[in-house]
């Protein structure tokens, strides 16, 4: 499914209405955000204009077609720009030439900014989960603030991390709005929503404006 679809006016609504669903049941406040990617560095633009470049550099040495010396170095320039510019418009092409560890590194990174971002450390009681949905890495990273404890959640909320993770790594809009859903009843469980208003962060999806 394509990345636009996470989006789109309904698809952003269903998420809010799923974050509305889980904070009526527990006393964690969870804020959704959502980016097109987690890093906009180049450097994998910049190694497959690289390797474009020695392409082309090995084919002029070693295809039996006449060439100029000095046509050399603007043939290989030339070359590594169109190579860095079909590899950042290529988004499965800068996956495979990004390491599995960088791209986890580039999400924990950004969810820790948008963490603190978004205030989340600043409810009354510590109460508070970020759900950072990063879709060029298609990886999701879910950050507890210090008052929820893992082992309070149990096994039920690793098998869940794992569930809605995997609605990213092949995204699917309808997969990953019933992961987020599924969150709720775990974090019930063991901080149940009391008497009384405890909003304290927005229900809306941080979509940072739209898709890239």
């Amino acid at each position: 499914m394509a990345h636009h679809h996470f989006y789109r006016d309904e698809a952003r609504e269903r998420a809010a209405k799923a974050v509305r669903e889980i904070e009526a049941k527990t006393a964690v406040q969870v804020v959704v955000a959502l980016r097109a990617r987690s890093d906009d560095g180049h450097a994998p633009d910049y190694l497959f204009g690289f390797l474009v470049s020695l392409a082309v550099l090995a084919a002029l040495v070693y295809l039996p077609i006449p060439f100029s010396l000095e046509a050399v170095p603007i043939d290989a320039t030339l070359a590594f720009i169109a190579g860095a510019f079909v590899c950042s418009r290529v988004a499965p092409l800068r996956r495979l030439l990004t390491s599995r560890e960088r791209r986890e590194a580039q999400v924990r990174r950004a969810a820790s900014a948008a963490f603190w971002e978004h205030g989340l450390s600043r409810t009354r009681h510590r109460l508070a989960l970020l759900v950072f949905v990063s879709l060029f890495e298609r990886r999701v990273e879910l950050i507890l603030d210090t008052g929820v404890a893992p082992e309070a959640l149990g096994e039920a909320w690793t098998a869940a991390a794992r569930e809605i993770d995997a609605s990213i790594a092949r995204p699917d809009i309808d997969r990953f709005i019933a992961a987020l859903g599924a969150l709720g009843p775990i974090l019930a469980r063991a901080y149940p929503r009391g008497a009384g208003p405890v909003e304290e962060l927005p229900d809306e999806i941080d979509d940072e404006g739209g898709a890239a």
